[in-house]
Protein backbone atom coordinates (compact mmCIF):
# COMPACT_ATOMS: atom_id res chain seq x y z
CA UNK A 1 0.00 0.00 0.00
CA UNK A 2 0.99 3.57 -0.54
CA UNK A 3 1.43 6.44 1.88
CA UNK A 4 0.19 9.89 0.91
CA UNK A 5 2.71 12.69 1.37
CA UNK A 6 2.89 16.39 0.54
CA UNK A 7 5.60 16.73 -2.11
CA UNK A 8 8.19 19.55 -2.06
CA UNK A 9 6.05 21.93 0.04
CA UNK A 10 8.42 24.90 -0.20
CA UNK A 11 7.77 25.15 -3.93
CA UNK A 12 4.13 26.15 -3.41
CA UNK A 13 4.89 29.56 -1.84
CA UNK A 14 1.85 29.50 0.47
CA UNK A 15 1.51 32.07 3.19
CA UNK A 16 2.27 30.64 6.64
CA UNK A 17 -1.44 30.65 7.50
CA UNK A 18 -2.46 28.79 4.35
CA UNK A 19 0.42 26.32 4.71
CA UNK A 20 -0.55 25.58 8.34
CA UNK A 21 -4.16 25.02 7.22
CA UNK A 22 -3.00 22.71 4.41
CA UNK A 23 -0.96 20.58 6.82
CA UNK A 24 -3.82 20.44 9.32
CA UNK A 25 -6.41 19.44 6.72
CA UNK A 26 -4.03 16.98 5.09
CA UNK A 27 -3.34 15.25 8.40
CA UNK A 28 -7.02 15.33 9.43
CA UNK A 29 -8.00 13.58 6.19
CA UNK A 30 -5.47 10.77 6.57
CA UNK A 31 -2.34 12.24 5.01
CA UNK A 32 0.70 10.53 6.47
CA UNK A 33 3.87 12.28 5.30
CA UNK A 34 5.71 15.31 4.01
CA UNK A 35 8.75 15.58 1.78
CA UNK A 36 11.29 17.16 4.11
CA UNK A 37 14.41 16.86 1.97
CA UNK A 38 14.41 17.36 -1.80
CA UNK A 39 16.52 18.98 -4.48
CA UNK A 40 14.55 22.23 -4.40
CA UNK A 41 14.67 22.77 -0.61
CA UNK A 42 17.29 24.98 1.02
CA UNK A 43 18.71 23.84 4.41
CA UNK A 44 16.42 26.23 6.33
CA UNK A 45 13.41 24.76 4.52
CA UNK A 46 14.54 21.22 5.41
CA UNK A 47 14.63 22.28 9.07
CA UNK A 48 11.22 23.97 8.79
CA UNK A 49 9.51 20.94 7.24
CA UNK A 50 11.17 18.58 9.72
CA UNK A 51 9.60 20.65 12.50
CA UNK A 52 6.23 20.65 10.73
CA UNK A 53 6.43 16.86 10.33
CA UNK A 54 6.90 16.59 14.09
CA UNK A 55 4.16 19.13 14.86
CA UNK A 56 1.59 17.39 12.65
CA UNK A 57 2.77 13.85 13.46
CA UNK A 58 3.71 13.20 9.83
CA UNK A 59 6.33 10.83 8.48
CA UNK A 60 9.24 12.41 6.60
CA UNK A 61 10.28 11.58 3.05
CA UNK A 62 13.39 12.39 1.09
CA UNK A 63 12.95 13.31 -2.56
CA UNK A 64 14.43 10.92 -5.05
CA UNK A 65 13.47 12.44 -8.36
CA UNK A 66 15.63 14.64 -10.56
CA UNK A 67 14.29 16.75 -13.40
CA UNK A 68 17.16 18.92 -14.66
CA UNK A 69 20.47 20.36 -13.47
CA UNK A 70 19.06 23.89 -13.44
CA UNK A 71 16.01 22.87 -11.37
CA UNK A 72 17.73 21.08 -8.48
CA UNK A 73 20.14 22.60 -5.99
CA UNK A 74 22.09 19.38 -5.51
CA UNK A 75 23.58 16.90 -7.98
CA UNK A 76 21.64 13.73 -8.74
CA UNK A 77 22.10 11.16 -5.96
CA UNK A 78 23.57 13.52 -3.37
CA UNK A 79 20.61 14.74 -1.31
CA UNK A 80 21.38 15.06 2.39
CA UNK A 81 19.92 12.56 4.85
CA UNK A 82 16.74 13.33 6.75
CA UNK A 83 17.20 15.17 10.03
CA UNK A 84 17.59 12.58 12.80
CA UNK A 85 14.56 13.69 14.80
CA UNK A 86 11.93 12.75 12.18
CA UNK A 87 10.53 9.30 11.44
CA UNK A 88 11.22 8.23 7.84
CA UNK A 89 8.17 7.48 5.73
CA UNK A 90 9.64 4.15 4.68
CA UNK A 91 9.52 2.95 8.30
CA UNK A 92 5.91 1.87 7.65
CA UNK A 93 7.35 -0.83 5.38
CA UNK A 94 10.08 -1.97 7.79
CA UNK A 95 8.68 -5.51 8.16
CA UNK A 96 8.30 -5.91 4.41
CA UNK A 97 11.78 -4.55 3.77
CA UNK A 98 13.16 -6.98 6.35
CA UNK A 99 11.53 -9.89 4.51
CA UNK A 100 8.50 -10.27 6.77
CA UNK A 101 4.90 -10.01 5.66
CA UNK A 102 3.24 -6.65 6.33
CA UNK A 103 -0.26 -6.70 7.88
CA UNK A 104 -3.16 -6.91 5.45
CA UNK A 105 -6.00 -4.41 5.46
CA UNK A 106 -8.22 -4.90 8.49
CA UNK A 107 -5.43 -6.43 10.58
CA UNK A 108 -3.72 -4.55 13.42
CA UNK A 109 -0.98 -2.34 12.03
CA UNK A 110 -2.48 -2.07 8.54
CA UNK A 111 -2.31 1.33 6.86
CA UNK A 112 -5.83 1.45 5.44
CA UNK A 113 -8.78 -0.73 4.57
CA UNK A 114 -8.94 -2.32 1.13
CA UNK A 115 -10.97 -0.33 -1.36
CA UNK A 116 -13.16 -2.17 -3.83
CA UNK A 117 -12.69 -0.97 -7.39
CA UNK A 118 -15.32 -1.81 -9.98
Amino acid sequence: GGVTAIAHPARYRFTPTVEFALFGEFQAHGGRGVEVTCGSHFPDEVAKYAEMALEFDLLASRGSDFHAPDESRVPLGSLPDLPGKVEPLWSVWADTLAGRQAPRAGQPGALAADVAVS
